[in-house]
């Protein structure tokens, strides 16, 4: 398990400039990187 870059201090972000657009990528309103991804096999039928 990871944890949410949107949990983060931007002041603890990391500065290099290819992590950050990989962040920021990931990024969507207001749940910033927050999502649930589950196997669709454990989703009930």
């Amino acid at each position: 398990m990871g944890f949410f870059w949107s949990a983060v201090n931007r002041n603890e972000w990391p500065t290099d400039p290819e992590a950050l657009a990989e962040i920021e990528a990931n990024l969507q309103g207001s749940h910033g990187d927050r999502r649930s991804q589950c196997h669709p096999s454990s989703i009930p039928s």
